[in-house]
């Protein structure tokens, strides 16, 4: 198998510009959602940050594509896998403050990686960078490396730096986390390529062993980790089904997330094959006979207004109708939560 076709199996995608507009307002939604606690429980809004220009945003950047990582802070950091950047987003402003290059194995200042997932370092010692400075934050790419930026390097024209290069190995990295234990802080990082597992480095960028493994027992076959995330003292694992071919399947059912404890010790399955995971509108044609927000009674027994799933008076008829049609909200933010950022 040919790992550098499984990676153009994600670098490919976004070149539909269908998709490209369902991946933004996926990921906009989430940011939303995360960033309104002061709401009335069971209701939200939705306002389109960031865009490429293929739907109205605040703000538009043409080379704002496929959004997949984003960090859950007071500024967002969103990394564009299809051009190589991490964009740093005031969550209250929508404005862009700067962005990162993410660069590409080989490195250099020329050729832009494909960064997926993204983590802030906080107070964590360690995880130094070849500047000799700490990473302020740490990115995962698909090309299989681990990159990191600090304010050494800059605002205007910054090129993250690599400290993890694991290409010719044939990883591709799809997400990362990180995750503090009695021991030390780490890094997990999901990888969907030649690995197939997710694996562990600690705060001097060096391959480490935790008591567990990160793995299922009783994992169905050609199921491999994608999405890796830590909330609280429980890291959450998603996987996708690994086609012929190398790449993931999107299909109704195909999704599966596992939880771990943060020692990598299997604690249970937290959604089998079968179930809602891994929707893409395309699948859901049939959901279409009932109103949108009977859609989202049936899917996530969440008992919301017909009123509060209106979109801004802003938007045009046609546009909320194309909206509705191309992805509904809930599987829009179902969808992403099975990639990272997103998905993706």
């Amino acid at each position: 198998m040919s790992y550098a076709s499984i990676r153009s199996t994600f670098s490919t995608s976004p070149i539909n510009p269908a998709k490209r507009k369902t991946i933004a307002a996926c990921l906009v939604a989430m940011a939303i959602a995360v960033s309104a606690p002061a709401q009335t429980a069971g209701t939200y809004s939705v306002a389109n940050l960031v865009s490429d220009g293929s739907v109205p945003a605040i703000t538009t950047d043409a080379n704002f594509i496929n959004p997949w990582g984003i960090t859950n802070s007071a500024t967002f950091w969103i990394s564009t896998q299809a051009t190589g950047f991490s964009y740093v987003i005031p969550s209250a402003t929508s404005a862009i403050s700067f962005k990162v290059a993410v660069p590409a194995a080989s490195g250099g200042t020329t050729a832009t990686g494909t960064p997926t997932g993204a983590v802030p370092t906080g107070a964590a010692t360690g995880f130094i960078l070849p500047d000799t400075v700490k990473a302020t934050f740490l990115f995962a790419s698909l090309d299989g490396i681990i990159s990191g930026w600090n304010s050494k390097l800059g605002t205007t024209g910054a090129i993250a730096q690599i400290a993890i290069n694991n290409s010719a190995a044939g990883a591709v990295y799809t997400d990362m986390a990180l995750i503090t234990n009695a021991n030390g802080t780490y890094i997990l990082a999901a990888n969907f390529g030649k690995g197939a597992d997710v694996e562990v480095y600690d705060s001097t960028f060096t391959a480490a062993k935790l008591t567990g493994s990160f793995t299922d027992p009783n994992l169905p076959a050609n199921y491999v980790p994608y999405s890796v995330h830590a909330i609280g003292t429980q890291v959450f694992v998603t996987y996708a089904l690994r086609t012929a071919t190398g790449g993931p399947t999107i299909a109704p059912g195909d999704g599966l997330v596992d939880i771990y404890d943060t020692s990598g010790n299997f604690v249970s399955r937290a959604v089998s094959p079968g179930g809602n995971l891994n929707y893409r509108s395309d699948d859901l044609r049939h959901l279409r006979r009932r109103p949108l927000h009977r859609q989202l009674r049936r899917r996530h027994h969440q008992h919301l207004r017909p009123q509060d799933l209106r979109l801004p008076r802003s938007v045009s008829r046609r546009h909320r109708q194309d909206h509705r049609q191309r992805q509904p909200l809930g599987v829009a933010l179902r969808h992403h939560a099975s990639q990272c950022n997103h998905r993706r």
